[in-house]
């Protein structure tokens, strides 16, 4: 589907990390449910928390999960500021939205 970020850029340099060893990643494997809203306009997302750790910080990173044709996918992350590490690996490859802290 569509994406707000280019999708084959991101697996790339996320590849590229994991061959170089530059980033760690452990995932509790226990979903955890995402409630909004109540009543008829009640939703739940499923996902998973993670720790991602490079350039020697940890981040917190929740993996959004949707089911499509009997197959469920990672399609969305939630990332919790990592201020202390502003040019890590992680934010190279995630991105930083907030338009400082580039490297």
């Amino acid at each position: 589907g569509g994406s707000s970020r280019a999708v084959v850029p991101f697996l790339a340099a996320l590849c590229e990390s994991f061959a170089r060893g530059d980033v760690a990643v452990v995932v509790d494997p226990e979903p955890q449910v995402q409630v909004d809203g109540a009543g008829a306009f009640r939703t739940e997302q499923f996902f998973l928390r993670s720790d991602w750790t490079a350039s020697g910080v940890t981040t917190r990173i929740d993996l959004f999960l949707r089911e499509t044709d009997g197959a469920t996918h990672w399609v969305a992350a939630r990332h919790y500021d990592a201020a202390a590490a502003p040019c890590s690996v992680l934010r190279v490859i995630f991105g930083d939205g907030s338009g400082t802290g580039r490297c």
